[in-house]
């Protein structure tokens, strides 16, 4: 014969206030999973310091010329596309439009 009298945990019933709370936890959750994933904005990943540099050296040749590349020197000019990958144009006018 069992050792106790009254029924053993296995065999109580949850109680409804137990499932209440672990159904609002999982759905907090998922929720929180789900704006993590897929409503947040991405994030942008740091910059090295060499990246921060050519950033500063491209804004303040940006600031220099006014987003006209026609205002580089010939050396500069030629950085600039070496750096951006022949985009320099591109870049120069980008950080004189919206100096950050």
């Amino acid at each position: 014969m069992a050792g106790g009298t009254g029924p053993t945990l296995a065999q109580q019933p949850a109680k409804p206030i137990i499932i209440a709370v672990a159904a609002i936890a999982l759905l907090a959750f998922i929720a929180w999973l789900a704006y993590a994933n897929l409503l947040a904005p991405p994030k942008t990943p740091p910059m090295s310091k060499q990246e921060q540099d050519v950033n500063n050296w491209i804004k303040q040749k940006a600031k220099e010329s006014g987003g006209d590349p026609s205002k580089l020197s010939k050396e500069d000019y030629d950085k600039l596309q070496r750096i951006t990958g022949g985009r320099g144009e591109m870049a120069l006018r980008g950080f004189a439009n919206n100096p950050q």
